[in-house]
């Protein structure tokens, strides 16, 4: 079994954004999982290095805002695991609304649990292809998801990168 491509690290950050009464679940899931297949997901803290997410989880993060802003052109997957409520009550935050936009405007990949997310004020102006969003419906579903996005990361970056230069033809 081969492990991943290292350049992935390099070309195709994950963000999970994590803020108050989030879903701790799907973020946790979404990030063991990703990990265990040697993809960099970087756990992106919306109010600070520690949140407490939905059922009093309290998650530390790997990324501030502030941090992850500057690594948003790298972010080819981004996990929304929130409600569009809650995301828009944290629009207030230009950094949070930029970060969105950025990551859309790369085509990441958006994973999200309410398809009215997608009708956030800073989602709207850049909304991403249909093919590149996802929707999950539990916590169940976001599993077969989350093997689909191991898969899409791994063939892409192993395509673009590849691990042996093509051999010359012998003519």
């Amino acid at each position: 079994m081969s492990s991943p491509p290292t350049t992935l690290t390099l070309h195709a950050l994950v963000f999970v954004l994590c803020g108050e009464h989030f879903d701790a679940a799907a973020a946790v899931l979404f990030t063991t999982t990703l990990r265990a297949a040697g993809l960099p997901v970087r756990l992106v803290g919306l109010t600070g290095p520690q949140v407490t997410a939905k059922h009093g989880v309290r998650l530390t993060c790997d990324l501030t805002l502030g941090e992850a802003l500057p690594l948003a052109a790298q972010v080819r997957c981004l996990l929304l695991p929130c409600s569009a409520a809650l995301l828009s009550e944290r629009e207030v935050d230009p950094r949070i609304v930029d970060l969105l936009q950025q990551s859309c405007r790369n085509q990441a990949r958006l994973i999200i649990s309410q398809r009215e997310v997608l009708g956030c004020a800073s989602l709207a102006p850049h909304a991403p292809e249909p093919s590149r969003v996802t929707l999950y419906q539990d916590t169940c579903d976001l599993l077969y998801v989350v093997q689909g996005v191991v898969q899409e990361l791994t063939q892409s970056t192993a395509e673009a990168y590849p691990q042996h230069p093509p051999q010359p033809a012998n003519g």
